[in-house]
């Protein structure tokens, strides 16, 4: 009886793997890149956010004049210290909350990249005029390098930053900073970029014994039979 479970097992496994080979391959990541952000608005609050751009993935949206990436992971936090200095009532644990949704437009119009986050009551949106680039409207993946993301010092008129925070349904605090080569800062920015490693494929099934994972394949079958021959369950 045991022997036809495993035997039924196999042969799932085996029109499992027909159905995987047969659909989409798995996701590859080139590269993921990192951008970390901090604002400090000087009167009211501050904010930061960590945002992972995968640069093998193709851009969702597009225009003439714009492009638009979704990011592949990203989190963040808001904090109006004033206001919570006032109201106890509303004080919370600063943490960083996953977010909702989070993309980076590049627009030819701006000559800005606009990265935005969005979270549960919460938002930072991050404008970089005239990064290093290359960016363009017909580009089909977001680049490599993290200096392409840094403002060139020499065409960029601002770097700014805003972020929002829904109290209640009525209630919406909003802080601000910015930098000009003229005005310098108001308020504080702060942003890094750096690039990280592909992340390890991950198993797409419980079939998925052995690499390459995120596909099933003869390999899979192999490591199934060595551990039925060993007795595993």
């Amino acid at each position: 009886m045991g022997i036809g479970r495993d035997i039924t097992r196999i042969a799932r496994m085996l029109c499992v793997s027909t159905a995987c080979l047969a659909g989409a391959a798995p996701a590859l990541h080139a590269q993921l890149i990192e951008i970390s952000i901090e604002v400090r608005d000087e009167t009211l609050g501050s904010a930061s956010a960590v945002v992972l751009f995968d640069t093998a993935s193709a851009p969702v949206d597009g225009t003439a004049t714009t492009v638009t990436f979704d990011a592949y992971d990203a989190s963040m936090s808001v904090e109006f210290a004033d206001f919570y200095a006032h109201s106890p009532g509303y004080a919370e644990q600063i943490m960083l909350r996953k977010a909702s949704a989070a993309s980076l437009r590049y627009s030819t119009q701006d000559r800005e990249i606009v990265v935005r986050i969005e979270a549960p009551g919460c938002s930072l949106e991050l404008e970089i005029e005239s990064p290093v680039g290359p960016f363009h409207p017909s580009m089909t993946a977001l680049p490599s390098n993290p200096t392409a993301y840094l403002f060139d010092g020499f065409d960029t008129e601002h770097v700014h930053a805003t972020f929002t925070k829904a109290i209640d349904e009525q209630t919406q605090l909003e802080g601000e900073a910015q930098w000009n080569p003229i005005d310098a800062f108001t308020g504080a920015i702060t942003y890094t970029i750096r690039a990280l490693p592909a992340p390890e494929p991950q198993p797409c099934t419980e079939a998925d014994l052995a690499p390459p994972f995120g596909v099933l394949d003869f390999d899979d079958v192999l490591a199934f039979l060595d551990s039925f021959n060993a007795g595993c369950p």
